[in-house]
């Protein structure tokens, strides 16, 4: 509905103080019309909380309002695969903004899971959640590890070709050979140089 695109737009283009007053007014007020038909507004309004939030570099509110996302989308739809492994995902980033590394590792399988219930969106989101991955375990210095899981991405990507999320792949596999020592690094932030000029 439109209201929801209005509110997009402002946390996309404006600042994210007045986006955060405009998602607070609408959640009280979804709040205070208790249906089941507004569990699903209620738990995308959280999620914008919570995105903004981070963006903000307010972990904890975003840790709070993405779990609440959670279970408003459980509310609307115990089976609401996709939107359960945005909520795990959201708090995936929240912890790891929040250097709590091996704690989003959790939530980023937890994502995983949700999503390879929902075989038609998971070429979609797996490349991010392992890409991800593999950011955590490259700041927990595990770039083998790591590697695992930006291959994974790659594969999912190079079939998808998202030049762009490719790109940033390359880019982190390249990282992650830098951390091993590997001369193979230089091959491969070519690449993402390659991608990024076409």
């Amino acid at each position: 509905d439109c209201r929801f695109l209005f509110l997009l737009v402002f946390s996309t283009f404006l600042d994210y103080y007045t986006a955060e007053k405009y998602y607070l007014s609408a959640l009280e007020i979804r709040e205070k019309m208790p249906s089941k038909d507004q569990y699903k507004r209620m738990a995308t309004l959280c999620y914008n909380l919570a995105t903004t939030y981070r963006l903000r570099g307010n972990s904890e509110k975003a840790i709070t309002y993405a779990s609440q996302a959670q279970s408003y989308y459980q509310l609307n739809n115990s089976q609401d695969y996709v939107n359960f492994s945005i909520c795990q995902s959201a708090l995936g980033n929240a912890l790891f903004q929040k250097d709590q590394h091996r704690e989003s590792i959790k939530y980023f399988f937890n994502a995983i899971q949700f999503i390879q219930n929902s075989a038609q969106f998971a070429e979609i989101f797996l490349p991010t959640y392992f890409t991800n991955l593999g950011a955590v375990y490259l700041e927990l210095n595990e770039p083998d590890t790591a590697l695992l899981y930006l291959d994974q991405a790659l594969q999912i990507l190079l079939h998808s070709r998202d030049s762009s999320q490719i790109a940033n792949t390359y880019q982190q596999i390249g990282v992650a050979h830098l951390q091993n020592r590997s001369d193979s690094a230089l091959v491969y932030y070519n690449y993402s140089l390659n991608i990024n000029r076409q």
